[in-house]
């Protein structure tokens, strides 16, 4: 089977790497016994024994379960697939078979959008990266620990491999989601999905349980929305005095910096502009395929945070 190109983690997405599969293969039917009578024929009617049917299990392989591993600050916990490989960070979990074949990802993500339309940005912007499409179903409902959301079955490619898959999101307040996503790579076997895939994901989503996430302080997020901004807020990391210390600040600082997701940013410093008495640096920070505008001041110093939209890979380490 050609798989599905390994991809690293980009929002919240999956994570393809080896490890050996735990399915069962399903059972063959019986073979069926054939008498043969040497006997004369009598004028005795003879009955004909109907076969019964024997029951198998239809189309479910054994999705044997491993150790239950909890997100903390997702809020939820999950049980990974014995054998299978997995990923997991502070909001994230990234489950892969061998092949990376199938993928399946669960991420605890914040925004202000309505649930279809975050679904939307999210396959829109895997498709963009992966030169792919995706087309969904209309909606239909979904519970997940006794919380209530809307899914979606997908079909279309990836890469150039084409895929089936299921999506779902689950609101566990007004800006707060569990987001899923699973596919298969459906090019040499078409039921891979239906088949093999959607009980795999269906198992795991099965064992998710929510709870209140806990707050490490770690990362505190900035409560006014201008913080980052604008010039007027700047992002203040201080040590611009030190030869060369305040771009190394400065880079120390974004390195930190995650999207709402923690999935990874890029940047790019675009100028500097003077504002007041002191002078800012203008940075473009990209991901899943948007930008935004950010400035910093290396001048003066403020406890840091990340700005509103963003989250941090660990706390701001830098001191005044």
């Amino acid at each position: 089977m050609k798989p599905l190109v390994k991809f690293s983690v980009i929002i919240f997405f999956l994570l393809a790497v080896g490890c050996s599969t735990p399915f069962v293969a399903a059972p063959t039917s019986a073979p069926t016994e054939t008498v043969t009578s040497t006997s004369t024929p009598t004028p005795t009617q003879t009955a004909t024994a109907t076969p019964t049917k024997t029951r198998f299990p239809t189309q479910t392989p054994v999705v044997k379960l491993g150790e239950t591993h909890v997100i903390n600050e997702g809020g939820f916990s999950v049980r990974v697939p014995i054998s299978y490989a997995s990923q997991i960070n502070e909001r994230e979990v990234f489950i892969s078979d061998l092949e990376g074949a199938l993928v399946i990802s669960f991420a605890s993500i914040g925004s202000t959008s309505s649930e279809e339309e975050i679904i939307d940005e999210y396959l829109n912007a895997l498709a963009r990266r992966s030169d792919g499409e995706f087309e969904k179903t209309p909606a239909e409902p979904v519970t997940v620990d006794g919380l209530e959301g809307m899914a979606f079955d997908l079909t279309g490619s990836f890469a150039g491999s084409p895929l089936q898959g299921k999506t779902f999101i689950v609101p566990r307040d007004s800006n707060r989601f569990l987001f899923a996503l699973g596919m298969s790579n459906i090019a040499e076997d078409e039921t891979a999905w239906e088949e093999q895939g959607i009980k795999v994901f269906e198992a795991i989503v099965e064992s998710i349980e929510f709870f209140e996430p806990e707050s490490t302080g770690n990362c505190p997020i900035a409560t006014d929305p201008t913080y980052g901004y604008t010039m007027e807020n700047a992002i203040r990391v201080g040590d611009g005095g030190e030869l060369f210390g305040g771009p190394a600040r400065e880079r120390t600082y974004l390195d930190n910096l995650r999207g709402p997701s923690g999935e990874p940013l890029s940047y790019e410093r675009t100028g500097s502009l003077n504002y007041e008495d002191t002078i800012l640096d203008e940075y473009v920070i990209t991901s899943l395929g948007t930008s935004t505008k950010l400035y910093i001041d290396i001048y003066k110093f403020e406890a840091l945070k990340a700005p509103a939209g963003f989250t941090c890979a660990g706390s701001f380490d830098l001191q005044p």
